[in-house]
């Protein structure tokens, strides 16, 4: 009696964690429609019964989703073809024919306008494909139109890059050959300050005066004979009045 309570416990334990184990797996919105059972054995039955397809409507579904199912150029063509292949088993194996000529009609009609072409070359040849040469032609044409785009985007950015080089080149000549506007300005005045001759005008340096020289001026005369000095009005020379 003491075994039979122990194994009891340990199936009780083991059953309990099962239970918690599913019902974690499955999300609140589903395990709302399934009714609640403390075995976990009828509880996995009662979750088969309620998902369990008529074999009718569960062919239905997948001849409907091969028929719109269409290549998103992301997931690689590859896997698109495995999945339309396994599709095809499933219909198989509920007794429906499904042969490969008609399986990979059907792939190709999945691919998108970008393997126009490569529909066509498979149309006008003679040979029909199996599943195996279809993912190897598909995979070599997907790969040779991934290294054309990339082609087509180096030279893309080659010529951005050229043009880009191009003008920075060109601002830095105009550059070179311009000087600034404060620089221009100065050397305009640079210029226009070393055209003009010097004045030859009288003036005086001992008043400081326009219109006579320092030997005619009588500011000058007097301090001369103030200091004691005679005034010789012909003494000196206007180019030495230009040195005073």
């Amino acid at each position: 009696m003491w075994a039979y309570n122990k194994k009891l416990a340990n199936w009780e334990k083991s059953n309990r964690m099962c239970l918690i184990y599913v019902k974690g797996a499955i999300s609140p919105e589903v395990i709302g429609g399934i009714i609640d059972y403390n075995d976990i054995k009828m509880y996995l039955a009662n979750i088969e019964e309620s998902f369990e397809f008529a074999p009718d409507t569960h062919a239905n579904m997948l001849v409907n989703e091969m028929i719109t199912s269409h290549y998103n150029g992301k997931s690689g063509i590859r896997k698109h073809i495995l999945e339309m292949t396994h599709m095809a088993n499933q219909l198989r194996s509920m007794d429906m024919k499904i042969s490969d000529g008609f399986l990979v009609h059907i792939i190709m009609r999945s691919l998108g306008p970008n393997y126009d072409p490569f529909k066509t070359k498979y149309n006008t040849q003679k040979e029909e494909w199996t599943i195996q040469e279809l993912i190897l032609h598909s995979v070599e044409e997907e790969e040779r139109q991934k290294a054309e785009k990339q082609k087509i985007k180096d030279r893309l950015n080659l010529t951005n890059a050229f043009d880009k080089g191009k003008k920075v080149y060109q601002g830095e000549s105009s550059n070179k050959n311009s000087e600034p506007e404060g620089e221009q300005k100065q050397e305009g005045i640079k210029a226009s300050t070393s055209a003009v001759p010097l004045s030859t005008s009288p003036y005086c340096h001992f008043c400081a005066s326009d219109g006579h020289w320092q030997r005619n001026c009588t500011r000058f005369t007097a301090w001369l004979v103030k200091k004691g000095n005679s005034h010789r009005p012909n003494g000196s020379k206007e180019g030495s009045e230009h040195s005073e």
